[in-house]
């Protein structure tokens, strides 16, 4: 905004300025001069460009649905619904739900392809239960302590006695 203003004001300043050497050399030139006074020009393009804005003001947003065809519109009421939106270099890749279903399509300034019909993967992820949900419905009672399988390798008393002592030696060093 302040750099608009900017410009502005260094137009303005800039076109009184080419006004006043106009007026000075057709004077030097013996031909007319103009008769409006220093602050007019300043004042004819104010208003001037206060018209060019109001036409934009007033233009634009009517021109605007054209120049932007490629992004989907629809009613508030529509089955039709963007959820996902990603903006590759070359187009748009969009999730959209039509009907219940939700579509991969990859969108280009020529034509839109359907990439994917994800309604299969997420109805797919939806069915799988979750591990907890798993757990919930085992038979039986979960174990309170480790089961050792009867063949397993129970260490002798000498190398418990080995562990003990280097747990003592670890409990010692941190402190314990």
């Amino acid at each position: 905004m302040r750099g608009g203003i900017l410009v502005f004001g260094l137009l303005v300043a800039e076109l009184a300025s080419a006004q006043s050497v106009l007026d000075s050399a057709r004077g030097e030139l013996g031909g007319k001069t103009s008769t409006t006074s220093g602050g007019v020009p300043v004042i004819q393009t104010i208003f001037a460009v206060l018209i060019v804005i109001g036409l934009l003001k007033l233009v634009l947003p009517r021109l605007m649905p054209h120049l932007a065809k490629s992004k989907i519109q629809t009613s508030l009421g529509s089955t039709i619904a963007v959820e996902e939106t990603a903006t590759l270099p070359g187009g748009q890749l969009m999730v959209v739900k039509v009907r219940g279903r939700s579509l991969l399509i990859g969108q280009t300034t020529a034509n839109m392809t359907l990439i994917a019909d994800l309604t299969a993967e997420e109805a797919t992820a939806m069915q799988e239960p979750a591990f907890f949900e798993l757990v919930d419905k085992a038979p039986g009672t979960m174990p309170t302590h480790a089961v050792i399988p009867e063949n397993a390798n129970v260490p002798t008393p000498a190398e418990q006695k080995r562990a003990a002592d280097k747990l003592d030696r670890l409990n010692r060093l941190i402190g314990r």
